[in-house]
């Protein structure tokens, strides 16, 4: 539907693909309005981020890759 390529295991996105700093035990999935959810067990990261306005096309948000590098670096640092 958005044209994007997704990847699934079990009914969850593997957000491993698109975001290469979680492990490949992360699952989540991402929302038609721009929203990105994920756990990532193994480095004990969650993310959720919900937006106002809706992301055209579909799917997550392009500020959702900024976002997620940030947020692995200051866990990576922590």
């Amino acid at each position: 539907m958005t044209g994007e390529e997704d990847h699934f295991g079990l009914g969850f996105e593997r957000p491993s693909v698109r975001y290469p700093s979680l492990s490949e035990s992360a699952f989540g999935h991402c929302g038609a309005a721009g929203a990105q959810a994920f756990a990532d067990p193994a480095s004990g990261l969650a993310y959720g981020y919900t937006r106002r306005r809706y992301a055209f096309p579909g799917g997550a948000a392009p500020e959702n890759e900024r976002l997620v590098a940030a947020v692995a670096r200051a866990v990576e640092a922590g």
